[in-house]
């Protein structure tokens, strides 16, 4: 889903996928990629935070807090 060359288009739809279903944890990783791309590092960040607390102990939560890291931030 994540559109490289139409990060803003796949942030919509990302948003409305988790909107729709709020534990839907691939929308939060989605996001916080396609916000990366856009520029968006705060924004990003907020939402890789967001997927941590609702799953610290799921299967991508070590790669969400290396990217938190790469960021430049904790997790």
């Amino acid at each position: 889903h994540l559109q490289m060359d139409n990060p803003t288009q796949a942030i919509l739809k990302f948003q409305e996928a988790k909107k729709k279903n709020p534990g839907y944890r691939t929308a939060y990783i989605g996001l916080g990629k396609a916000m990366e791309r856009a520029g968006r590092q705060s924004d990003a960040i907020a939402v890789y935070r967001q997927y941590l607390r609702m799953c610290p102990n799921c299967r991508r939560a070590k790669a969400v807090r290396a990217t938190l890291q790469r960021l430049g931030v904790d997790p």
